[in-house]
C-alpha cells in the first residue's frame, strides 16, 4: 500500500484547519446576523411605540386646541346673541317713540329694495 506523502498530510491538515476555520467565521457571521436581527426588532419597536408617543401627543394638543376654539366661539356667538337682542330693543324702542317715522322709512327700504330687485 502506498503511504501519503508529507506534502499530502500537510495539505490535507491544512485544509481541514482551513475548513474549521471557514465554519468559524461562517457559525461567527450567522450570530452577527441573528444579533442585527434582534437590533432591528428592538429598534422597531422602539420607533413604533415612539411614533404612537408622538401621535398621542398631537392628538391631545389638538384636542386642547379644539376645545379653546370652541370655547372662543360659544363666547362670541354669546356676545353677538347680546348685541342682537340689544339692537332689536333699540329698534323696537324706536318704532314705539315714532311709529308713523318707521312705517314710512319701512316702507321706503321697501320700494327700493323692490327696485333694485326688479332692474334685472
Amino acid at each position: 500500500m502506498a503511504q501519503a506523502s508529507p506534502e499530502t498530510k500537510k495539505t490535507d491538515t491544512t485544509s481541514k484547519s482551513d475548513e474549521k476555520d471557514f465554519n468559524k467565521e461562517v457559525d461567527s457571521i450567522k450570530d452577527d446576523l441573528k444579533k442585527l436581527q434582534a437590533d432591528l426588532k428592538r429598534l422597531t419597536d422602539a420607533s413604533t411605540e415612539m411614533g404612537a408617543d408622538l401621535y398621542n401627543t398631537a392628538r391631545e394638543k389638538l384636542e386642547i386646541e379644539a376645545n379653546k376654539l370652541m370655547e372662543h366661539f360659544q363666547e362670541t356667538a354669546g356676545d353677538v346673541k347680546g348685541q342682537g337682542k340689544k339692537v332689536m330693543q333699540d329698534v323696537e324702542q324706536r318704532v314705539e317713540e315714532k311709529p308713523v317715522s318707521s312705517v314710512l322709512m319701512t316702507l321706503g327700504i321697501g320700494f327700493a329694495l323692490g327696485w333694485l330687485i326688479g332692474r334685472k
